[in-house]
C-alpha cells in the first residue's frame, strides 16, 4: 500500500546518502542519513520518518559511536520531531508507536540497564505491543480489522536494526493474495494513510531550497492551499508535503 511504498522509497534514499558517507563517526553518518531522508521523503508516513530521523540525528550529534543512553535521547527527540511535524497529531499512528517505544527504553534505562542490545529489545517488545493497540485508539483501524501500517513499518526498522546489532537474520515473508477489494475498503485505507478524508485530489511532494527560509512561513502559506499538510525542514531545505486541487499554485 500507499503507506509501506512510502517508507520504503524514504529509507532507500536513506541508504544511499550514508553509502556516500566519506567520513567516519556515528554522528556524521547520521547526520547524512538525515539528509537522506529529507531529499526523498515520500508521502505523510515518509515525511513523519523523515522527522523521526532528523530528531534522533539531533541528539547523536557528533559522536563517534553510540551507547544506549543517545539512542533512548534519540528516540525521544525522533518523536518529538514527528509530532511536532504534524498539522493534527493523530493517536494511534506511527507516532504513538515511536513515543511508547522510546519511554519504555527511558524505564529500561532508569532502572540501570545499559547494554544497547538489551535496551533495543525492550524498544521493539514495546513497539509491538503499542501496535497492537493502534485499533482501540483508532476506530477505522478497528472498523477495518487492522493495525496502523506506518506503525508496522516503524517496528520492522526497529527490529531489523535489533537483529542486526545480535548477527540474527531478518525473516521477510513476500507472497501474493489475489482478491478483490471493494469501495469501503478504498475510503478505510485512505483514511488510514491520513488519518483524515482529504478533499482535494492531488497528493503533492515538492523541495524548496534557498537562503533564509521559514518552514513556519511556508506552512501558513501551505495551509491556504489544502489539507494534509506537513512541512519540515530549515532555513536552506523544505520539504512539503499536501493534498490540493491545484498543485502548480
Amino acid at each position: 500500500g500507499d503507506t509501506g511504498t512510502n517508507m520504503y522509497l524514504t529509507m532507500r534514499s536513506v541508504v544511499e546518502e550514508a553509502r556516500r558517507c566519506r567520513e567516519e563517526g556515528a554522528g556524521a553518518i547520521m547526520a547524512a542519513m538525515s539528509r537522506g531522508a529529507l531529499m526523498g521523503a515520500r508521502g505523510n508516513s515518509g515525511v513523519i520518518l523523515s522527522q523521526i530521523i532528523r530528531g534522533m540525528t539531533r541528539a547523536v550529534g557528533e559522536v563517534e559511536g553510540i551507547d544506549a543512553g543517545t539512542w533512548i535521547r534519540g528516540m525521544e527527540e525522533g518523536a518529538a520531531a514527528a509530532y511536532k511535524a504534524v498539522t493534527k497529531p493523530a493517536e494511534g499512528t506511527i507516532l504513538t508507536v515511536m513515543r511508547e517505544a522510546g519511554e519504555a527504553g527511558r524505564r529500561e534505562l532508569d532502572s540501570g540497564a545499559r547494554d544497547i542490545v538489551g535496551v533495543l529489545e525492550v524498544t521493539v517488545e514495546a513497539a509491538s505491543e503499542s501496535l497492537e493497540r493502534t485499533p482501540t485508539l483508532l476506530p477505522v483501524l478497528a472498523e477495518a480489522g487492522v493495525v496502523d501500517a506506518g506503525g508496522k513499518g516503524l517496528l520492522v526498522l526497529l527490529d531489523g536494526m535489533t537483529r542486526h546489532l545480535k548477527g540474527e537474520p531478518m525473516e521477510v515473508t513476500v507472497g501474493v493474495r489475489e482478491g478483490q477489494v471493494g469501495q469501503e475498503w478504498l475510503v478505510v485505507t485512505s483514511q488510514l494513510h491520513e488519518q483524515e478524508e482529504s478533499l482535494y485530489g492531488y497528493c503533492t511532494n515538492l523541495l524548496i531550497g534557498g537562503r533564509e527560509l521559514d518552514p513556519d512561513s511556508v506552512r501558513n502559506r501551505m495551509l491556504e492551499l489544502g489539507d494534509s499538510v506537513l512541512v519540515v525542514g530549515d532555513e536552506r531545505l523544505v520539504r512539503v508535503h499536501l493534498h490540493t486541487d491545484d498543485p502548480g499554485a
